[in-house]
């Protein structure tokens, strides 16, 4: 979607190619979920030499553009038609729809497939610390590579984990949040289903009253 932004950057705007190219490499690289995530999971310091990184490398790349390519030839090449027929973009366009739609398809499907063999067995949990959709999609893949768990879904709005499965490992769950940064608990007062997190409830309740 950026190119087109681009390209009228160039033609109309008098942008360089150069200065085009760095906008189309360090704009969906330097976006707000993507800075997050690696601040949080990487650390400061690894989101610092990241964003140098892709400052750096996006100017250096496009002094070099430059030095080949100018404002003139980007024009030339628009007049003269250097864009793909219509009939090609809209039989690429109709394939990209279908690769997306069987994307979504398949893991919904097989998640309800586990759910159903699991029993559906539920588990709601809290889910503290995150801040956007890219938070919510490594949440929802470590949930789902926890032990006994079928399908997983987080609400960042809520910030709530509807958990479906059976024999969950609550612990297991919980380090893998807390490898991410973020915290996991369960709500006050709700007993939660499926044996081995029953068992882990009932046990810290007991150690609670004994304390």
């Amino acid at each position: 979607a950026s190119v087109p932004i681009a390209a009228a950057l160039v033609i109309t705007g008098g942008v360089s190619p150069g200065a085009a190219f760095a906008f189309l490499m360090t704009g969906p690289a330097t976006n707000a979920a993507t800075i997050a995530t690696v601040w949080k999971v990487m650390g400061r310091r690894t989101a610092a030499v990241y964003l140098a990184t892709m400052a750096g490398t996006a100017l250096l790349g496009g002094l070099i553009l430059d030095q080949f390519v100018g404002a003139a030839d980007i024009r030339h090449a628009q007049v003269h038609g250097w864009m793909l027929p219509a009939l090609v973009k809209q039989i690429c366009a109709a394939a990209l729809l279908g690769v997306l739609a069987f994307a979504l398809y398949r893991p919904a499907k097989a998640a309800a497939g586990k759910a159903k063999d699991a029993g559906e067995s539920r588990l709601e949990l809290i889910i503290t610390g995150m801040h956007c959709n890219q938070c919510v999609e490594v949440v929802s893949r470590v949930l789902l590579a926890s032990p006994g768990v079928a399908s997983a879904n987080v609400n960042l709005k809520t910030g709530k984990a509807i958990i479906s499965g059976d024999d969950f490992d609550l612990d297991v769950m919980r380090r893998g949040v807390a490898e991410l940064g973020y915290q996991l608990k369960e709500p006050d007062g709700k007993e939660n289903h499926g044996s081995a997190t029953r068992r882990s409830y009932v046990e810290r309740k007991t150690d609670d009253a004994g304390r």
